[in-house]
C-alpha cells in the first residue's frame, strides 16, 4: 500500500514538473506570467481549440489583467481535456517537451542542421523541391521580413500558420 502511494506521488511530481516546464516554454519573456493570447497560441499552434467551459475558466483565472501566473496555468492544463487530448501523445498523463514540439519546430530543426538558428534559401529548396526557383525566391522574399537572406524561426513559422479567415493572426 505504501509503495503504491509512493509511485502515485512520484508520478504526480513528474506531471507537475512537466507542466511547469511547459509554462517556462510558453513564458517567452520570463516574466512569471503569460497572457491569455500566449496560452491560446499554445493550442492554435497545434490546430486545437479550447471548449467553451475551458475558455470560461481561462478568462476567470486570467482576471482583469488578462494574465496567468504559473499556478493558474498548471490548474488550467491539469484539468483540460483539450490539453490532454492534444499533447499527451502516449496517454500517460505526463506531457513532455517533445510532445509539445510542433511540426514547424521539427521541420526547422531538421533544416537547421548546423544549429545556426536560421534557414537559408538552400534549405527552403530541400523543403520545397517541386517549386521553381522563381517561386522559391518569392517565398523567401515573403517570409524574410528583415531582408537578411535567411529565416529565423519566427519568420519560418509563417509557413505553418493557418491562413483561413477564422484563423487568428499572430
Amino acid at each position: 500500500m505504501a509503495a503504491a502511494k509512493a509511485v502515485k506521488a512520484c508520478r504526480e511530481k513528474r506531471r507537475m514538473d512537466a507542466f511547469e516546464e511547459i509554462f517556462r516554454k510558453v513564458d517567452h519573456n520570463c516574466s512569471g506570467s503569460i497572457t491569455m493570447e500566449e496560452y491560446l497560441a499554445m493550442f492554435n499552434d497545434h490546430g486545437a481549440s479550447l471548449t467553451k467551459s475551458e475558455t470560461s475558466q481561462l478568462v476567470r483565472l486570467a482576471g482583469e489583467n488578462g494574465k496567468l501566473r504559473k499556478d493558474d496555468f498548471v490548474e488550467l492544463v491539469k484539468n483540460s481535456r483539450t490539453f490532454s487530448k492534444t499533447f499527451d501523445k502516449n496517454k500517460d498523463s505526463i506531457v513532455t517537451e517533445a510532445e509539445m514540439t510542433t511540426r514547424c519546430e521539427i521541420a526547422f530543426k531538421a533544416l537547421d542542421m548546423n544549429n545556426t538558428g536560421y534557414v537559408t534559401a538552400k534549405h527552403i529548396k530541400k523543403l520545397t523541391p517541386k517549386l521553381s526557383q522563381a517561386e522559391r525566391d518569392a517565398l523567401m522574399a515573403k517570409l524574410d521580413s528583415d531582408g537578411d537572406g535567411q529565416l529565423c524561426y519566427a519568420e519560418f513559422q509563417k509557413l505553418f500558420i493557418k491562413t483561413s479567415p477564422t484563423a487568428k493572426k499572430k
